[in-house]
């Protein structure tokens, strides 16, 4: 079976930001459908790359396998918004220095292969059910006391919401503040990605990680800037793919 003319491709059971999202969607006279992960990797096809998945990562995943379109690696955070020593290693490495003190790891080639966090000896068990050779990115653990995703389209920010803690507001990082972060972000070559940044106890402002937009959590960014944002992402990821973008 096969999506013909379908203009999003809803994975069933996300989260009430893709139901906002489907509205909006309705709104504009678009065509909607929802199938599971399971039904697109066994029963449906993408007829298209018109049509847009929007859900989990393995399901995006599975709808740019079947275009032919590589599963991009993740965005690194450039040097020029780095203020904590990042280093790569194998996971073997990490898991060994983890053991022994706290560290910040997370995959380095591959989208969400696990969420990065500070493991200890106490949590590093969770990490050995991956190849040791699997290459991450450590760092010294910090502390943030709130942090926020700042949404990109096209280098522009058009939005930045909080996300931690998830039960008090607390003020929004100043434009001054995210000059430098803006400044670069509309230098990288991504049609749609977040950044995260977090407070630090200091008070200082500092990066946390960027995101690409085919594989973006929606934290309150507005239904219409959150649907240009992934599809704007969508088509530059699905440009050179055999089948061709139509809207």
């Amino acid at each position: 079976m096969s999506f013909t003319d379908v203009d999003v491709l809803f994975q069933w059971a996300q989260g009430s930001g893709t139901m906002d999202l489907a509205w909006y969607c309705r709104e504009q006279g678009l065509t909607i459908d929802h199938c599971s992960f399971g039904s697109l990797q066994s029963t449906f096809r993408l007829q298209s790359a018109k049509t847009m998945p929007v859900g989990s990562v393995e399901f995006v995943s599975e709808a740019l396998a079947q275009l032919g379109v590589e599963r991009p690696r993740p965005i690194p955070t450039p040097e020029s918004l780095q203020r904590r020593q990042v280093q790569q290693m194998p996971l073997s490495q990490a898991r060994w220095v983890a053991a022994r003190s706290p560290l910040f790891v997370k995959p380095a080639d591959v989208v969400k292969l696990f969420t990065g966090a500070v493991f200890t000896e106490a949590t590093v068990g969770k990490l050995y059910r991956f190849p040791g050779d699997t290459q991450v990115l450590t760092a010294a653990p910090v502390e943030f006391v709130a942090e926020w995703r700042g949404y990109y389209v096209n280098g522009i920010r058009v939005g930045l919401w909080q996300y931690l803690p998830g039960d008090t507001l607390l003020p929004v990082p100043s434009d001054e503040e995210m000059k430098t972060v803006d400044e670069v972000a509309a230098t990288l070559p991504y049609a749609g990605f977040s950044v995260d940044v977090g407070r630090l106890d200091t008070g200082e402002l500092d990066v946390v990680e960027l995101n690409d937009g085919w594989a973006l959590g929606d934290y309150g960014l507005a239904p219409q800037d959150y649907y240009a944002l992934m599809r704007s992402r969508w088509r530059q990821l699905t440009e050179n793919a055999h089948l061709t973008v139509q809207r």
